[in-house]
C-alpha cells in the first residue's frame, strides 16, 4: 500500500523538481543489510517502486549503513533520499552523507549541493564539429601547415598534439557557449516577432528572422549532440529524446561513476589531494611488478603456431589493412589523453593517412613507440553501487589514438591463430566459440550428475584483478610456448613496457606513472594477450589429469571426461567428490598465482556439490577457505542448475527490462526514441539467457506487457491508449508493422541455432558433450523420433523446436537440406539428400531390405575412370517389382552427381550465404505467423528524417494518432464534445481532414508547391497522398529532397495543432511555412547533402538539389 500511495503522490508532481526522503523500512539487496534475515520479494517490490518512480537513488557517503539494533547485531540502509530527474538536472552536485548517530538508532542523512573542484578536466574533441561548414578546411589547413623534424612517430605525435591545442582555439572562437548562442539566437526571434507585429518586417529583417532561426536549430543540435556524446546513449540517435533524457543520463552516470569522498585509512575525507594522492598509489602500486623472480614454467603440453601463421603475424602492413584497424574502432568510445576520438580520425582519414601509415611502417621496422604515443587514462567503473573501496571499482583503460590504431591492427591479426592455439574448454573472444557453449555444458553436467546420482563437486574460481596481474615475463613465455615468433614478441613487449597511465577522478586526472605488470581493460590486445597467459592454467589442470592427480565428470556412458571450463577469468572445475581433488584443484591455482602472478580469492570461490552430504561439502570447503555454493547458481550471468519454467529463473532479466525501459526514459524520449530503445534493450538483456533456456508463457507475457506499455507511454500500473495492436507491432516494416521483437519467437529462433550448430561444429567441446550423452547428432533423427524422456529441459525443447512458433510444423528441419560433393559425411538412406524427403521413406522397401541401412553415400559405390558408380548391396535378390523401384531410384539419383575432393555440406535455405541466422529464422517464423507485404513501406521509414518523424507517418497513415475524434472515439472525453478541427475549426478534427484538407493545412500544402514550382491534385487519404508525391520526380535525389518536405509539413502540421491545443500558440501559416523550410533543410544536411546551400534551398529547393548533384559529379 505504502508504494501504491507513493506513486500516487508522485504523479501528483510528475516532471517536477522535488525529492522524497526518510525511513522506508526496506532495503534494495542483500548488500544493504548485515545479520538480518533477507526479504527478496520486499526488495524487488522496493525496486519496482523505484523503477516506476523514475526516481534516482544516488549513492550514500559516509557510511554504508543508517540504521543499528542496539546490541550491534545487526545493521541496514534503511533511510535515504530519492532524487527526480528534474532535480538532478537542476542540482547536478548534490550528495547525500550519512552523519555520526547519537541516542537513536538510526543515523541523520544529510542531503546538501558538493560544489568540490577536482581539477582541470582533459581536452576531448566533439562530435557536433564534425558537422560544422568550416571544421574539415580549418583542420587540413592547420595539418598541413605543422612541420615536425624527426621520426614518423615523433611526427605524427607531434602534429596530433599541435592540433588538439588548434581545436581548442577553434572551439573558443566559433563555438564558444553553446547556451548562450541559444539564447542570443531566441531573443533575435522575439525582438523581430515584436516589430513584426508593431509595424511590419522589411525584407532584409525578414531574412535576417530566418537566419535567426537556422542559427537557433544549429545551436540546438549541436548542444544535443554534446549531450547525446555525454550520455553515452549509443543506441538512440539526436532528435529521438529532448534535452531532459540526455541532461538525465549524464547526471546519472556522474552520480554512479563519481567519487564523492573516500574512507581513507579508517577516515573518511573529502579532501581532493589526498584522494587523488591515494587513489593513485593505490593504481600506482596495482600496476607495479613486486615479485621479479617467480618460478620457473617447465610444461610443455601446448599448441604451437605454424610457420605459415607466423608469417601472416609479422607481413607488411598495408594501407587497406591499417585503414581496416582504424575503421573498427568504435568513434563513440571516450577519447584517451590526446581527445581525439575516431569519428574526427575516420572523417578526416584523407589528411591524416599518409602521416598514419608513415608511422604504422616505422613501427614495423624497428617496433618502437615513441614516448607519449601510448599514454591512457583509468576511468573507474563501480562493480556494484555505493562502492565502499576502490577494489569495487573496475579499471577502464581510455587508449590515445596513435596506439590505438597499432594494437587495433596486431589483435585483427592475433585473433585468426587464436582458435589454432587456445583449448576448446575456453570460449572467449575466439571466432566460433560463445559464452553459450559453458553454460550449456555445465547446465548438461549439473543434470546428469543429478540423474545419475554421481557424487560431483563444481568449483567456481573467483580471481583477485586478474587482468591487473598478469606478469609480463611470465606472458613473454607463454608467447614462446606457443610458438609465436621472436619479432611478435618483441612487438607485444614495446606495447606493454611502453605504456603510461594516470587515473580520472571526476574527470581530472592524477599524475602520470609508468606500468610494470598487467594488462589495461581497453587495450584492443589484452582479450588476447589474456587468454595466452590463462592457458596455462588449462595445461596445469590438463597434467593433473595425465598424472592421476585430478578427476574429471564422466559424461554419459563414453569415454568423455569434463574438468573445467573458461571464459577468460571466470574459470569453473568439475570433478568427483573426494577431498584429494579439492586439494588437487588449490595446488593447481598456487602454482599458477606463483608462476603467472593471477592470485584466487578463495574467500570468494565457491565450492558446490550435487549428491554430496552436506557436512561432508562444508569441511572439503573449509580445507581451502572458500564458501559453500549453492544450486542452481549464476555462471557468466545465467542461473544453471535451474528450472527454466519457474518465473523465479527470470527475475534478473524482467528486472533488466523494467530498469531499462523505466518511466522517467519514456517520458523523455519520442515514440520514434522509444521504438529503438525496444530493439536495443534486448543486447541489454544477456541474449544467451533466451538461447539457452525456453522462457515459459507467463515470462513471455509479462516482458510483453512491459514493451507494451512503454512503447506507447505508461508503465506495468499506469495504462496508456495501445493505439496499435502489439501483434501489428511486432510485424516487420514490410508488413506494416515497427519491427520490435517478438520475444517469443526470438527465443524459439536462438534455440534454434543449437541444432544448426550441432551439424556444423563437429569437433567442439559443447557437441561432444551433448553427443556422448545422448547419442544424436543426425538432422532426420530430430522428426518423428523419440527423445530420451530423462533429458535435461534444454534438450527436450530442442526436439520441440519444429512444432514451436509457427503454424506449420518443421519449419526448422524443412529448410535445413545436405548438399553432397563426395558422400563420405552423409547417409545414403537416412540424410534428406535427394529430394525433399530422406531416401528411407521414398523408398521403403529397398530401405528395409539393404545391407547397410546406416551407410555413407560414399560407401554405396565407387569412382571408376573419374566417374561414379553405384553398387548395391541386398540381403536378398530383388524381386521383379523391387527391380523396377531400383530403376526409379537409380533415376532419381541421377540428377544428384558427386564431386571428389570435396566435403558434403549442410544449407539453411532461408539465408542466401547458405548459413542458418537467427535474423532469418526470426523473419521466417514471423512471416509465416504474419503473411503480407506492403509495397512501398520504405516510402514511411524515410532515412533522411529523424524516426520520431517516420513513426508519426506510420501512425498518421493507419489513422492512429490522437486527434479529437479518434480520442473520443477511444473514450477520451475531457473536451467536452469540441471535436472541431484546431486548426480550422470548422470541421471534425480527423486525422485525414487535419494533415491534408483542413483550410489552414492546404494554405501550407499551396505554399510548399508554390516553392518548388509544381501543381498538385491533392488526395485525401494519407498512404494515398504519400505515394502521389512520392511520383511527382523521376530524378531519385530531387525525389527524396521533396519527401522530406512531406514530412516536415505534416509533422510542422502536428506539432503546431499541439501548440495551439496546449500552449495556446497563434503562430501564423506564413512563420510555419519558414519553419518547414528550415527543418527540410537542417534534416537534408544531416543526412544526406551536409553542404547544401542554405540560400538556395530557401528560395528555389530544385535547383539547390540540382547543383549538389552537379557538384558531385
Amino acid at each position: 500500500m505504502l508504494w501504491e500511495e507513493l506513486l500516487g503522490l508522485i504523479k501528483e508532481y510528475s516532471g517536477g523538481c522535488w525529492c522524497i526522503g526518510g525511513d522506508f523500512n526496506a532495503i534494495r539487496g542483500m548488500e544493504e543489510k548485515r545479520g538480518r534475515s533477507y526479504d527478496a520479494a520486499e526488495a524487488r517490490e522496493f525496486n519496482k517502486f523505484i523503477i516506476e518512480a523514475g526516481v534516482e537513488d544516488i549513492p550514500l557517503t559516509g557510511r554504508k549503513f543508517t540504521w543499528y539494533k542496539a546490541d550491534g547485531t545487526a545493521m541496514s540502509r534503511l533511510d535515504r533520499f530519492l532524487l527526480s530527474t528534474e532535480f538532478l538536472i537542476n542540482f547536478p552536485n548534490v550528495i547525500q552523507k550519512g552523519l555520526r548517530r547519537e541516542f537513536s538508532d538510526h543515523c541523520p542523512v544529510l542531503l546538501r549541493q558538493a560544489c568540490t573542484d577536482w581539477g582541470p578536466k582533459p581536452f576531448r574533441c566533439l562530435d557536433s564539429w564534425l558537422n560544422h561548414d568550416e571544421f574539415e578546411k580549418y583542420v587540413k589547413e592547420k595539418w598541413q601547415s605543422y612541420n615536425p623534424q624527426g621520426w614518423s612517430s615523433f611526427k605524427l605525435k607531434e602534429k596530433l598534439k599541435n592540433l588538439k591545442k588548434d581545436l581548442k582555439i577553434w572551439n573558443n572562437s566559433v563555438y564558444g557557449n553553446i547556451d548562450k548562442n541559444i539564447e542570443t539566437a531566441k531573443e533575435g526571434i522575439r525582438r523581430l516577432d515584436e516589430k513584426g507585429e508593431v509595424a511590419g518586417l522589411t525584407d532584409a529583417e525578414v531574412a535576417q528572422r530566418k537566419d535567426c532561426f537556422y542559427r537557433l536549430w544549429e545551436w540546438n543540435k549541436a548542444r544535443d549532440s554534446l549531450l547525446h556524446q555525454k550520455s553515452r546513449q549509443k543506441w538512440l540517435k539526436e532528435g529521438d529524446a529532448n534535452s531532459k533524457f540526455f541532461h538525465g543520463c549524464v547526471i546519472k552516470r556522474r552520480k554512479q561513476n563519481g567519487i564523492d569522498g573516500m574512507q581513507i585509512n579508517g577516515e573518511w575525507t573529502e579532501e581532493v589531494v589526498v584522494i587523488k594522492n591515494f587513489i593513485k598509489e593505490f593504481y600506482r602500486s596495482k600496476f607495479q611488478e613486486e615479485q621479479w623472480h617467480r618460478p620457473r614454467f617447465e610444461l610443455n603440453n601446448f599448441k604451437r603456431l605454424s610457420i605459415e601463421e607466423n608469417d601472416m603475424l609479422v607481413a607488411d602492413f598495408s594501407e587497406e589493412e591499417i585503414r581496416e584497424a582504424v575503421w573498427s574502432c568504435n568513434g563513440n568510445k571516450s577519447p584517451g589523453p590526446d581527445g581525439l576520438n575516431f569519428n574526427l580520425i575516420k572523417r578526416m582519414w584523407p589528411i591524416l593517412k599518409e602521416d598514419i601509415c608513415e608511422f604504422m611502417c616505422e613501427f614495423h621496422s624497428n617496433g618502437r613507440l615513441v614516448k607519449g604515443s601510448n599514454a591512457s587514462f583509468i576511468v573507474l567503473i563501480p562493480k556494484k553501487e555505493n562502492p565502499s573501496s576502490l577494489l569495487e571499482y573496475r579499471p577502464i583503460s581510455l587508449i590515445g589514438c596513435m596506439y590505438k590504431i597499432v594494437a587495433k591492427l596486431l589483435a585483427n591479426r592475433m585473433r585468426k591463430v587464436m582458435n589454432s592455439i587456445i583449448s576448446q574448454n575456453q570460449s572467449a573472444f575466439i571466432g566460433g566459440r560463445h559464452i553459450a557453449d559453458g553454460i550449456i555444458i555445465t547446465n548438461e553436467l549439473i543434470h546428469d550428475a543429478k540423474r545419475r546420482k554421481w557424487p560431483t563437486l563444481i568449483f567456481k574460481a573467483d580471481f583477485e584483478k586478474a587482468y591487473d596481474s598478469v606478469n609480463w615475463c611470465f606472458l613473454d613465455c607463454m608467447l614462446q610456448k606457443l610458438g609465436f615468433c621472436e619479432k611478435w614478441r618483441l612487438w607485444i613487449q614495446e606495447c606493454l613496457a611502453s605504456a603510461t597511465t594516470s587515473v580520472l577522478v571526476n574527470g581530472s586526472p592524477t599524475e602520470e606513472f609508468k606500468m610494470s605488470k598487467g594488462l589495461r581493460q581497453g587495450d584492443p590486445l589484452a582479450p588476447f594477450l589474456f587468454l595466452v597467459v590463462a592457458e596455462a592454467l588449462n595445461g596445469l589442470i590438463i597434467k593433473a589429469v595425465e598424472e592421476g592427480m585430478l578427476t574429471g565428470v564422466r559424461v554419459g556412458s563414453g569415454d568423455l571426461d569434463i574438468t573445467h571450463l573458461q571464459f577468460a577469468d571466470d574459470t569453473i572445475i568439475f570433478c568427483e567428490a573426494s577431498p584429494q581433488n579439492v586439494w588437487v584443484i588449490k595446488g593447481i591455482f598456487r602454482s599458477f598465482e606463483l608462476i603467472s602472478g593471477l592470485k584466487v580469492n578463495f574467500f570468494k570461490s565457491s565450492l558446490s556439490g550435487i549428491n554430496v552430504e552436506d557436512d561432508k561439502l562444508s569441511e572439503m570447503a573449509d580445507s581451502i577457505n572458500c564458501v559453500v555454493g549453492d544450486i542452481p547458481f549464476k555462471y557468466l550471468g545465467v542461473p544453471v542448475g535451474a528450472n527454466p519454467r519457474k518465473i523465479s529463473t527470470w527475475a534478473s532479466v524482467i528486472e533488466c527490462l523494467r530498469r531499462k525501459l523505466s518511466s522517467w526514459r519514456c517520458d523523455s524520449l519520442s515514440f520514434g526514441g522509444r521504438i529503438i530503445l525496444l530493439k536495443a534493450v534486448l543486447s541489454s538483456i544477456p541474449v544467451y539467457y533466451f538461447s539457452t533456456l525456453k522462457a515459459p508463457k507467463k515470462v513471455i507475457n509479462l516482458l510483453s506487457l512491459i514493451q507494451r506499455r512503454f512503447l506507447w507511454g505508461g508503465s506495468e500500473e499506469n495504462k496508456r491508449i495501445s493505439w496499435v495492436g502489439w501483434d501489428s507491432v511486432c510485424k516487420s516494416k514490410e508488413e506494416g508493422g515497427l519491427g520490435v521483437k517478438n520475444l517469443g519467437i526470438f527465443n524459439v529462433a536462438l534455440l534454434g541455432k543449437w541444432r544448426w550448430r550441432l551439424l556444423e561444429e563437429e569437433n567442439a567441446l559443447w557437441r561432444r558433450v551433448i553427443e556422448a550423452k545422448y547419442k544424436v547428432n543426425r538432422i532426420n533423427e530430430w522428426r518423428g523420433g523419440e527423445w530420451d524422456v530423462h533429458g535435461s529441459s534444454w534438450w527436450k525443447e530442442l526436439w520441440r523446436l519444429d512444432t514451436m512458433g509457427s503454424d506449420s510444423e518443421g519449419w526448422l528441419s524443412e529448410n535445413i537440406e545436405k548438399v553432397v560433393r563426395e558422400g563420405s559425411k552423409t547417409l545414403f538412406w537416412l540424410d534428406k539428400w535427394a529430394g525433399p524427403i530422406p531416401l528411407k521413406s521414398r523408398f521403403n522397401r529397398l530401405f528395409r531390405i539393404s545391407g547397410d541401412k546406416d551407410a555413407l553415400i560414399s560407401t554405396m559405390g565407387e569412382w571408376e575412370d573419374g566417374e561414379w558408380k553405384w553398387r548395391w548391396r541386398w540381403r536378398r535378390n530383388l524381386l521383379a517389382w523391387e527391380l523396377e523401384l531400383l530403376q526409379e531410384l537409380t533415376d532419381t539419383l541421377q540428377g544428384n552427381q558427386l564431386i571428389q575432393g570435396q566435403e558434403d555440406y549442410w544449407i539453411w535455405q532461408q539465408d542466401y550465404k547458405g548459413k542458418y541466422t537467427v535474423k532469418s529464422a526470426y523473419n521466417l517464423l514471423q512471416t509465416n505467423s504474419n503473411p503480407g507485404r506492403i509495397d512501398n513501406y520504405k516510402l514511411i521509414w524515410n532515412k533522411n528524417v529523424p524516426l520520431k518523424v517516420s513513426a508519426f507517418a506510420w501512425k498518421a497513415t493507419q489513422n492512429k494518432i490522437p486527434t479529437k475524434d479518434n480520442l473520443w472515439k477511444r473514450g477520451i472525453r475531457s473536451m467536452e464534445r469540441d471535436l472541431t478541427c484546431t486548426l480550422c475549426g470548422q470541421y471534425p478534427e480527423e486525422t485525414d481532414h487535419l494533415l491534408f484538407t483542413c483550410r489552414t493545412a492546404w494554405l501550407l500544402w499551396s505554399s510548399c508547391y508554390n516553392w518548388w514550382g509544381i501543381a498538385v491534385p491533392q488526395h485525401h487519404k494519407g498512404w494515398n497522398h504519400l505515394q502521389q508525391h512520392a511520383d511527382l520526380f523521376f530524378e531519385e535525389k530531387s525525389k527524396q529532397a521533396w519527401l522530406v518536405t512531406w514530412f516536415a509539413v505534416i509533422w510542422s502540421i502536428w506539432t503546431w495543432r499541439n501548440q495551439k491545443v496546449f500552449n495556446e500558440n497563434t503562430d501564423s501559416v506564413s512563420n510555419m511555412f519558414e519553419l518547414i523550410k528550415i527543418r527540410s533543410l537542417l534534416w537534408l544536411k544531416a543526412s544526406l547533402w551536409p553542404n547544401i546551400s542554405k540560400d538556395l534551398w530557401l528560395s528555389n529547393p530544385i535547383q539547390a538539389c540540382r547543383r549538389v548533384m552537379t557538384a558531385k559529379a
